[in-house]
This record gives structure tokens, sequence and C-alpha cells, in this order.
């Protein structure tokens, strides 16, 4: 069990690793001239949330939700609580901020077959196989397509005995097809650092250097471009064909290597946070108050930078008009938490409510 540093540490990494997308994001020439620094960190940051998840769903699965329909309501109403009012937000900034200036929407949205992108959005099928359907402008949502998919496949496993747990995986497996599966291996990583409890043995010395190393390794592993090298190689071997067609997928070759440098300076931290397993409280509080905020800030910002670019669409030369962009967004994502993320309770009474009414129904009926 992760005591209070680690908890608090994974936090902040989630909530850095949720600014290094934005960064990303809004590192585009239509909002500033300039390169934004750590603007390139964004598919790594979603890398992190991927291990992230996958140590988090094994430690609540192990220690807080020992039944499926507890497994299954704190997971619809954490994805559902956000997911939902920005997926039917999203379309409509667009509309709006497009008619205002339509140069901040050229090729980063998109509004045919509306009803269909909602749909696959909601069930998050934006990804099977070889389709890859766009939210909208609201691009990061294709991680939350995959890591959906991991939590019922890992809860197939876990709730399930038998030939049901087997054939249960494989549907789901057909379902997804190749690029949701090529990253599921990253997400394990995650179950497999909790699982993994002989790494507590590291001395406070080798716990120390590797957690300096892996912060070396991660500037290096950008600093040198390791990330689109290999996806340069891959579309080498593979043809633009195959390339193009794993979408988010196609830096899987580098994200095998990059895991092992998170999966490190997990592990590290982990031992050192020993040393200190409890912070002050006005410090925890702190912390799990503005991490609080991390799922809606990452579902949130790529449309809100759009509309705020094209409502106010001023000079990109100016650093002012940059910054009061990521100030609107920042203060309309911490004014959305508090109707989304802050409301987890009742989304999750209504999902309690919702599975205790079929249970009901199939006990009836059988």
């Amino acid at each position: 069990m992760p005591n209070q540093t680690f908890s608090l540490y994974l936090d902040v990494v989630r909530f850095l690793a949720a600014v290094l997308v934005l960064l990303y994001h809004s590192n585009w020439r239509e909002l500033i001239t300039d390169q934004v620094p750590l603007g390139g960190y964004g598919h790594s940051a979603v890398i992190i949330f991927f291990v992230l998840s996958g140590f988090v769903i094994a430690y609540v699965s192990d220690v807080k939700e020992a039944d499926a329909k507890s497994y299954a309501v704190n997971r619809l109403s954490r994805i559902y609580s956000v997911a939902i009012p920005v997926l039917l937000m999203t379309p409509l900034l667009d509309v709006w901020g497009e008619s205002i200036s339509p140069v901040f929407y050229e090729d980063k949205t998109t509004h045919d077959l509306w009803y269909v992108r909602i749909f696959s959005s909601l069930l998050f099928l934006n990804e099977v196989w070889f389709v890859s359907i766009m939210s909208f402008s609201n691009v990061p949502y294709w991680s939350l397509c995959y890591e959906v998919w991991y939590y019922v496949i890992y809860a197939a496993y876990i709730f399930m005995r038998g030939w049901k747990r087997w054939v249960a995986i494989v549907s789901i497996a057909l379902l997804l097809g190749p690029k949701i599966l090529l990253l599921f291996p990253l997400w394990l990583v995650g179950v497999a650092i909790y699982k993994w409890q002989i790494t507590y043995n590291l001395s406070v010395f080798k716990a120390c250097v590797l957690w300096l190393m892996s912060f070396f390794a991660f500037y290096g592993f950008h600093e040198y471009g390791v990330q689109y090298a290999l996806a340069d190689l891959l579309k080498a071997w593979g043809g633009d064909y195959l390339y193009e067609q794993l979408t988010f997928s196609k830096y899987f070759l580098s994200d095998y290597l990059l895991v092992p440098i998170i999966a490190i300076n997990f592990i590290a931290f982990r031992r050192l946070s020993g040393l200190c397993p409890n912070m002050p409280q006005a410090v925890s509080r702190c912390i799990r108050y503005v991490s609080g905020f991390t799922f809606i800030l990452y579902l949130s910002h790529q449309p809100l930078l759009q509309f705020y670019g094209a409502v106010i669409n001023g000079n990109p030369d100016s650093s002012r008009f940059y910054l009061t962009v990521i100030g609107l967004v920042i203060i309309t994502v911490f004014a959305l938490g508090f109707l989304t993320e802050r409301r987890k309770r009742t989304w999750k009474r209504f999902f309690d409510l919702l599975l205790s009414w079929k249970g009901r129904t199939r006990s009836l009926n059988t």
C-alpha cells in the first residue's frame, strides 16, 4: 500500500503531466510565434498517465473496490462526471469560436456526422481497430478511449473466473483491435509496479541515484528526439499506410523505451518516500485540492484553448495574448471542476442506483 508521501507524489506527477499536455497543445503558431518551453512533452505525458492509471487501478481494486459493482460505480462516475459535460461543451465552443475566427480551427476540428462522434465518444469507440473518430476539436479524448478499455479488460481478469474470464478478454480484444492493445502493456507496467513489492528492498542510496537518473533520462529522451526518430524508422519499415493507420499508437517503439524510465522514477521514489511517510497536513491538503482538477484540465483544455484564442484573436508575437488565453483556460478549468469532478458523489449515487436496479431486475427474471 503506498504511503501518504508517495501518494501525494503521484498526484503531483499526474497534475504536472496534464500541464505538459496543455503546453503541448498550446504550442501552435496562432497563439504564440516562439516555441513554448516543455511544449514537446505532450505524448510522453500521456504515457505517464497510462502507467499512473495502471498503478492506481491495481491499488483501488486490491484495497477499496473488492467487488465488480463498486469497481464499476467508481470508474463510471469518475469518467462520465467529466466526459459527458466536456463532450457536450466541445462542439458548442467549436461552432461559436469558428464563427468568430476560423483560422483557429483550420484542420483542428470537424463537425460532420456529429451524432456519430458523440455516440462513439460516449462509448469510447473512437479508436477501435483502424478507425479514428475525432471528438470534434478535443484531440486528447483519444487516450480516454484507450484507458477506459484497459479498465474493462482488467476488471474481466480480476472479477471473472474460469473460461468466462478468457472468453470475455478475447471478445474485448477482438472488439478493440491492435491500436489500443499495442499500448496495453504500458498500462500493465503500472499494475506491476504496485504488485512488485520487492522494490521496497532498494537501498536509499541506489533509490536516490535511480530517481535522479530517471529525470536525466527523461530529458535526454526528448532532447535527442528518440520519439520522432523511432517513428520515422517505423514509417520506413512499415510504409506510410501502416504509419497513418496506427494514429496515436505510431510512437509505440519509443513508448516502450520511455516506460522503463517512468517505472524507475516511481519505484525509486516509493523507496525514498519511506524516509518521510507523512507530509504536513497543509501541504497534503493543497496538493490534493489542486490535483483534484487534473482530469478536467486534461480533457477540456484543447477546445478551451481554441475558443479563447478565437475570441481574443490577439497578436501571436506578443506573449500577452498567449498568457491571457492560458489564464482564461485555467480559470475556466477550475470553474468547470466544481461542476464536474467535484460532483462525483452525485454521479456515484446515480450509477449505484442504476446498477442496483439492473441487478434486481436480473434476479427477478431468473
